[in-house]
């Protein structure tokens, strides 16, 4: 659902996503989703 807008790392709603987002390359998105996601407990759906 919200995959889509997290392709936006410039809405402002968005601020802790945008991180996320920018991680998204493919390569640290393996440990820092892992570290960061788990607080927001977004680490199940991008598991």
């Amino acid at each position: 659902m919200i995959e889509q807008e997290i392709v936006s790392p410039t809405e402002p709603k968005y601020e802790d996503v945008a991180t996320i987002s920018g991680t998204f390359d493919g390569e640290t998105v393996t440990g820092f989703t892992r570290i960061e996601m788990v607080e927001t407990g977004a680490a199940d759906p991008v598991a």
